[in-house]
């Protein structure tokens, strides 16, 4: 039997926070559920809106790009010097 879409969406946007870091509780849960359940039927991109949403009455964590260490350089492997 297929997932319905409010049940993929719920595992989506929980998976999400989880691997953004959020500790999921049951008072994430529960604003998660009223989430969904606000945008479904609203015609937007259901994911982006719940996250959207979600934002400013969850803490989550700002992602940070990871910074090349050592810095790249250019090199030569030396098979012009023959």
């Amino acid at each position: 039997m297929a997932a319905a879409h409010a049940e993929d969406l719920v595992a989506r946007v929980l998976a999400y926070l989880a691997w953004s870091g959020v500790r999921l509780n049951d008072e994430v849960e529960r604003e998660v559920l009223l989430v969904v359940a606000d945008v479904l039927g609203t015609g937007e991109a259901a994911f982006q809106a719940c996250l959207q949403r979600l934002a400013p009455r969850l803490d989550v964590p700002r992602a940070t790009r990871p910074q090349p260490s050592p810095p790249l350089q250019r090199g030569s492997l030396g098979y012009g010097e023959r």
